[in-house]
């Protein structure tokens, strides 16, 4: 019998790997909900004119990389291949335009492009997309590169440079593009001068770049990309712009938008070995048979401390059980026998615990260590 395997430019991901595609996302999610943003969801496929309309006819995305199927109904649908087109589309379904304004999302997900496969990019990929609609205000622009800047450097990808330019509007781009080139070039000083105003402020370092272009046709004024010093040719790790005139082209009322969207396999290629986030993760481990039934309630009361416990299952020996919690990363391995100690896997310390009341104390004084 044959053996199957994924389709050519998808990604199987496995543990560890797939815990740290959660915890990404859950760094974008913290990041982007103490500036405001909330999670939202649109569908994996859409009515293809979403992105025909959006995205724009004549782009590379709508001409050779979208995946395009026709339903049981005759109806053409497309599978996502970018995410600001839909959150436009479900902003004028949904009447967010009556919402307080602006209005702040930010999506994690996947997203399908039918390109060569390489390096850190495939058919299917995941990436983390934030929105703000409904306001032109210059703070928006510098928020979202801001925030972006943040999750970057938490995630672990290391330096990094931000290019920043602008695309004019649509009506100079299609009828003045060489024009354009050479009016930018000779004037990239004075481009968004209030966006760079907030960057300097903040301490954020830039580089003006006038050939920065984008690949999809809603972009227009200010335009961004963040490219990754690790990552070589292909270095960009994500980046975004205004995208002002989307919403209208979408069939809704005149509203601007700014936005971004991050590759989730740019970052952990570009993070590599890097830790990220500090993991606090704990191993019970059981050196007695009748303790297991109290270790997996200890358990319980430390992952409800806000800790990411494992205890053993396998029926291994205490030197396995050791090991094992060091292979899982384990900070402290709480050994429960004749007594329970708490030992520090970083310095090899075991200190014991008088009762089970006292072990999460011990635990925290590690982790404080």
């Amino acid at each position: 019998m044959k053996k199957l395997q994924a389709p050519r430019g998808t990604l199987d991901v496995l543990p560890p790997g797939a815990r740290r595609r959660l915890d990404v996302v859950a760094i974008a999610d913290d990041v982007l909900g103490r500036a405001g943003y909330e999670p939202m969801e649109t569908p994996v496929f859409e009515d293809t004119e979403v992105f025909a309309r959006g995205v724009g006819e004549s782009t590379d995305i709508v001409q050779k990389e979208m995946f395009t199927f026709e339903d049981k109904a005759g109806r053409s649908l497309t599978l996502r291949p970018e995410a600001t087109a839909g959150i436009c589309r479900a902003y004028i379904e949904h009447g967010m335009h009556k919402l307080p304004q602006p209005v702040k999302v930010w999506y994690a997900g996947p997203f399908f492009r039918h390109e060569a496969p390489q390096a850190g990019r495939f058919r299917q990929f995941t990436q983390i997309d934030a929105e703000a609609i409904g306001s032109d205000d210059p703070t928006l622009d510098a928020e979202l590169i801001l925030l972006l800047a943040e999750i970057l450097e938490r995630a672990g990808t290391g330096p990094s440079r931000l290019r920043l330019s602008s695309l004019g509007t649509p009506e100079t781009r299609a009828d003045y593009l060489e024009e354009l080139k050479r009016f930018l070039r000779a004037r990239e000083g004075e481009l968004s001068e209030d966006v760079r105003a907030l960057l300097d402020s903040a301490g954020m370092e830039y580089e003006i770049d006038p050939t920065l272009v984008r690949g999809l046709d809603y972009y227009t004024r200010t335009v961004f990309e963040v490219e990754s010093e690790r990552l070589g040719a292909q270095a960009a790790l994500g980046g975004g712009g205004r995208y002002d005139g989307l919403v209208e082209e979408l069939g809704g009322p005149p509203t601007p938008g700014v936005g971004w969207a991050v590759g989730v396999e740019r970052m952990l290629l570009a993070a590599g070995d890097s830790p990220g986030e500090p993991a606090e993760r704990l191993f019970i481990a059981i050196a007695k048979p009748d303790a297991a039934r109290i270790g997996f309630q200890l358990a319980r009361d430390l992952r409800e401390a806000g800790f990411r416990v494992e205890t053993e299952q396998a029926g291994r020996s205490l030197k396995g059980q050791l090991k094992q919690a060091d292979r899982l990363g384990a900070f402290a391995t709480v050994i429960l026998g004749d007594s329970i100690e708490v030992k520090d896997m970083q310095t090899g310390h075991q200190r014991e615990a008088g009762s089970l009341d006292q072990v999460l104390g011990l635990v925290r004084e590690v982790t404080r260590a």
